[in-house]
């Protein structure tokens, strides 16, 4: 197959890397990436609740999939099956925020999708396929499965793909993918985020006055700040970690994000 070119660094927000450096451009940098982090966090605890809440009351036996999105500042997680001509979503769980399962509706409904609904169906199995046909691209590990989250920023859909382990205590950050969709679902680009692994430690690798946390560089053609799926990811961790920040080093730009007060500061080398 012919691989898309990725565009530029393909996340419109380090295009603020390459047109300036300026503090009014660092803070919508750091706004950007930590907004971005934060949602695809969001998408996935949305899912893993509402997963949850789905087996806890009906037989999931039939369902062929679920996809979660934001919608007027709400959360949806909508759980399909597949008719004869159509497709029907059977559940919706909608979710205010912070989200948590005591905030969480439930209801049963068994209609077909929004014409919203079903650009982000066609987006995610796109996804699906990409990853599926092309196993030399999308490399994934053993004992570990892949996570996709769908943001939509005025008229481009950002498909986030990263790798959660199957195992406990595993803690990685690695193995992730953005490929970029227009409104009427087809690819524009796509790129590997990060080309090694990270296993995560439990304890500090450093502690002084001004930091306690791990130390993660990005090389090569990684990106020149943290990811939103580094952040995402740390977020995801969180309970696990006895560190409270991680500091990204590139050869250009210094991130350094709190997990515990999920703040980010980008600064220059």
């Amino acid at each position: 197959m012919n691989v898309l070119k990725p565009i530029g660094l393909i996340f419109f927000l380090f295009a603020f890397i390459i047109n300036g450096r300026s503090q009014d451009q660092h803070s919508e940098l750091e706004r950007r990436t930590l907004f971005e982090g934060n949602l695809l966090h969001t998408l996935e605890t949305a899912s893993w609740i509402s997963t949850g809440l789905i087996i806890e009351k009906y037989n999931t036996d039939q369902l062929a999939g679920h996809f979660s999105y934001v919608e007027n500042k709400i959360v949806k997680t909508v759980f399909y099956q597949y008719s004869d001509t159509s497709i029907v979503a059977e559940y919706t769980v909608t979710h205010s925020e912070p989200i948590s399962s005591g905030t969480s509706s439930l209801k049963q409904e068994g209609r077909i999708l929004s014409m919203y609904e079903d650009l982000i169906y066609d987006i995610r199995l796109s996804a699906l396929k990409e990853i599926h046909s092309d196993t030399t691209f999308f490399k994934k590990r053993k004992q570990t499965a892949f996570n996709i989250g769908i943001i939509d920023i005025q008229d481009t859909l950002y498909v986030y793909v990263y790798e959660r382990a199957l195992q406990n205590g595993v803690l990685a950050l690695g193995h992730d993918y953005l490929l970029v969709y227009d409104r009427e679902a087809s690819l524009l680009s796509r790129t590997a985020l990060h080309n090694h692994i990270k296993l995560l430690p439990k304890e500090p690798e450093v502690v002084d006055d001004d930091f306690r946390g791990i130390i993660h560089k990005h090389t090569n053609n990684e990106p020149l700040v943290i990811t939103p799926t580094d952040i995402c990811s740390l977020l995801y961790y969180q309970k696990n970690l006895n560190w409270r920040q991680i500091k990204v080093i590139s050869s250009v730009y210094q991130s350094i994000f709190d997990v515990k007060s999920k703040t980010l500061t980008i600064s220059k080398i």
